[in-house]
């Protein structure tokens, strides 16, 4: 069982047949038991950060490698995709993933470092007040990898049509089921449930389940949108 799993789901109250069904689609009704309670991802002043930004680097719609915004410190604007894919670069020599941070100017470092699951990579882009030693980059590397994956959740691009797959498994429905309410096969919903996983990080569907209801309590519109944000 994962940290995420093991940090949200309290007493086995995460399997699909305990999913109530609502009475209306834009109110899902959480698993029994379901205890989710958000905190802000703390940053010690001690750490002397000025600036970090995360990414999730993972395989994309395309099965693809890809980045994909994910969490800042201080709130501000994200910089465009392509100079941060430019960055990235730094960190990968001949393909393989270099996870010792790597200094490219006064107090900026970057990171790429593997998640728990072993599904993604998450790349750090910080700048700290003073120089720092390895061993206080490790500690600052070391607490986002494990603290991020269970406090703040993940908002992939996907399709309108599968955030309405999304909101019909979330409420306990098999793929069966899925497919009779949208006219189509279950070999079909198995394959973009699938995708979906991947696209969110996850292991499994039951790590699916919980990252979706992550991100349900951070964002509810968000499942309703039609755009990929």
């Amino acid at each position: 069982m994962s940290n995420l799993i093991r940090l949200i789901q309290p007493v086995s109250a995460l399997r699909l047949g305990e999913i109530s069904i609502p009475n209306t689609e834009r109110d899902l009704v959480a698993p029994r038991g379901w205890q989710y309670f958000p905190q802000p991802v703390a940053i010690p002043k001690e750490w002397g950060l000025q600036r970090v930004l995360v990414y999730r680097y993972l395989r994309g719609r395309d099965r693809s490698w890809e980045l994909y915004p994910w969490w800042r410190y201080p709130k501000a604007r994200w910089p465009r995709l392509p100079e941060a894919r430019s960055v990235l670069r730094s960190c990968l020599v001949a393909d393989d993933v270099k996870e010792e941070p790597i200094a490219i100017g006064s107090g900026r470092h970057l990171c790429l470092r593997q998640s728990a699951n072993g599904l993604y990579f998450l790349f750090f882009d910080l700048t700290l007040a003073d120089a720092a030693s390895s061993d206080v980059l490790d500690v600052i590397l070391n607490d986002l990898t494990e603290t991020l994956p269970v406090q703040v959740p993940f908002f992939p691009p996907i399709l309108a049509p599968e955030k309405q797959l999304l909101r019909l498994f979330m409420q306990g429905m098999s793929s069966v089921e899925i497919a009779q309410v949208l006219s189509t096969e279950p070999q079909k919903i198995n394959k973009s449930i699938r995708r979906i996983t991947r696209l969110f990080g996850a292991v499994d569907r039951d790590e699916l389940l919980v990252c979706l209801w992550q991100a349900y309590r951070k964002n509810k519109a968000w499942f309703y949108e039609e755009n990929y944000e």
